[in-house]
């Protein structure tokens, strides 16, 4: 059992956290079909903007309010996260298993190995390394689904009954700043379990475990360097704000331009790239941080089938050269 506990005495420095996102910026910034893969991980691994997407409906039109002015200013981005998120659930049973393949391989070892010669591995060996994850993958999403939605109500509820039992306006002062402050937490409490789902997700897919067990098990490394895992937190929401902003940028210059055709599809090729990419990275980033936080992975190197796949291409192109 001790094993699962992490690395007594071992401790992650803010400066090997640092170097850790530099390694998996070159490794997630290559150019590759891996990209779509990262889109699916950065829709699937939750944060910030899914608290938004969670508290703005419960806020609008629901039970707990009826409208409130932060909605506005937060409009077009509602709106392409809420249609991402439409777009993932479309296509679940594919993206979970391209976020867990990618999450599979994200180690440096696998991953070098997984390309080969190449820059980056090829898109069925990701969704190759994905297989029997798909699953297991969505009943632990589902449990922090539910931990998220309960927090939303918990926070939210109360704070709307208790402006609307003192029969404050909506654009009251002390309605904006309650109905806010409830926001925030639930931004920030969105951001720690995404945290908790990336290391569970890592322990479930390097040890093939159960979803409680894989849960149960990143609590464990949690606990045991909170700091690090703090120092790694921060590098991470460093990452993820800047991705934040610069979508919140590219929705906002799309909304000024009154959504022109040409400028509207090179914005949503530039947000669609920009998320890949960053899932990539974070993907990587949280497969080193697990391990340097003393998580354990019990899986084998990767299949045999990537050097089959190479060898049969190569002699594919002997032939045709022949």
């Amino acid at each position: 059992m001790s094993m699962l506990r992490g690395q007594p005495g071992e401790h992650w420095p803010l400066s090997r956290a640092f170097s850790t996102m530099g390694e998996a910026a070159r490794q997630g910034a290559a150019p590759g079909a891996h990209w779509l893969a990262g889109f699916a991980y950065q829709g699937m691994s939750f944060g910030w903007t899914f608290g938004m997407v969670v508290a703005a409906p419960l806020w609008q039109g629901s039970p707990f309010g009826a409208g409130v002015g932060p909605r506005r200013l937060t409009d077009p981005l509602f709106v392409i996260e809420s249609g991402g998120w439409a777009l993932l659930f479309l296509i679940v049973p594919v993206s979970f298993r391209l976020a867990t393949g990618l999450a599979t391989l994200s180690s440096a070892a696998r991953w070098n190995e997984a390309r080969g010669r190449r820059n980056t591995p090829r898109l069925r060996h990701i969704f190759r390394a994905g297989k029997g994850m798909t699953l297991p993958a969505l009943g632990l999403w589902l449990q922090v689904l539910a931990m998220m939605v309960g927090a939303t109500l918990l926070f939210i509820g109360p704070t709307r009954l208790l402006v609307e039992a003192l029969r404050f306006d909506d654009d009251n002062p002390v309605t904006v700043l309650a109905m806010g402050s409830s926001i925030a937490l639930i931004f920030f409490y969105g951001f720690a379990l995404s945290i908790l789902f990336q290391l569970s997700l890592q322990s479930l897919v390097q040890n093939r475990r159960g979803v409680g067990s894989a849960l149960l098990h990143a609590w464990r490394i949690a606990k045991n360097d909170a700091a690090g895992l703090a120092r790694a937190t921060a590098v991470d929401a460093f990452v993820y704000l800047t991705a934040f902003a610069t979508l919140t940028g590219l929705a906002i210059v799309n909304h000024l331009a009154r959504n022109q055709g040409l400028l509207a599809l090179l914005i949503l090729v530039a947000w669609f790239a920009l998320d890949g990419v960053v899932g990539c990275m974070r993907c990587a980033y949280w497969s080193r941080t697990y391990a340097g936080l003393g998580g354990i992975s019990t899986l084998p190197q990767v299949h045999a089938d990537v050097a089959a796949d190479d060898a049969d291409a190569a002699g594919a192109g002997e032939k045709a050269s022949g």
